[in-house]
């Protein structure tokens, strides 16, 4: 006999099943899953992580920034890793304008990213 757990579904899904088993002549709700579940899930899923719109280098580790992340940050939001900084001067539903310095030195980029 095989190890047996309880789990809570919705009462409609509960009464689902139950009519399922009645139409395909099944002795109970495991034997419904079990033929349920090799037809429902036929593919495997993949999740892809949202490219960095820019990686900020660090000695030790980089800090990565996404699209979704300059879409939500407001003017003046800054990251930092120990060898660069991003700050962004301008945000918009359009694009921003993001500055880039190495601390301690002459060098400032700004970049202007525009949101797809």
């Amino acid at each position: 006999m095989g190890k047996y757990t309880s789990i809570k579904i919705n009462s409609n899904l509960a009464d689902e099943l139950k009519i399922l088993k009645e139409e395909n002549n099944l002795a109970s709700l495991n034997e419904v899953i079990e033929k349920l579940i090799p037809n429902a899930v036929n593919e495997e899923y993949q999740f892809n992580r949202e490219p960095p719109a820019f990686t900020l280098k660090g000695s030790k580790d980089n800090l990565p920034i996404s699209y979704s992340m300059l879409k939500k940050s407001d003017n003046g939001k800054t990251w930092r890793t120990d060898l660069m900084e991003a700050t962004i001067l301008f945000n918009d539903n359009y694009g921003c304008l993001i500055r880039f310095m190495i601390p301690n030195t002459d060098e400032v980029d700004c970049i202007y990213y525009h949101y797809l």
